[in-house]
């Protein structure tokens, strides 16, 4: 049966932002799509990356944040 999971994404204390981004953009992609699960399963993949600036913008403004590096889609 079809669907569409959405996970948030929170990076560890021992990487920076630049670098988890970098990570999740390179290596990542190339180790999640090698799984044979995920080969046989996955249809479509998106990661979408958390702007910290425009977060920070809206956390200003009052709206509620979710804590997060980024959020993944398949």
């Amino acid at each position: 049966m079809p669907g569409c999971m959405k996970i948030a994404v929170e990076k560890t204390s021992c990487i920076s932002k630049d670098n988890f981004h970098k990570y999740w953009i390179g290596s990542h992609v190339l180790s999640f799509l090698g799984i044979p699960i995920v080969q046989q399963s996955i249809i479509k993949y998106k990661r979408f990356h958390i702007d910290t600036r425009v977060r920070d913008e809206l956390e200003r403004s009052g709206f509620p944040i979710l804590e997060v590096d980024g959020i993944a889609e398949f």
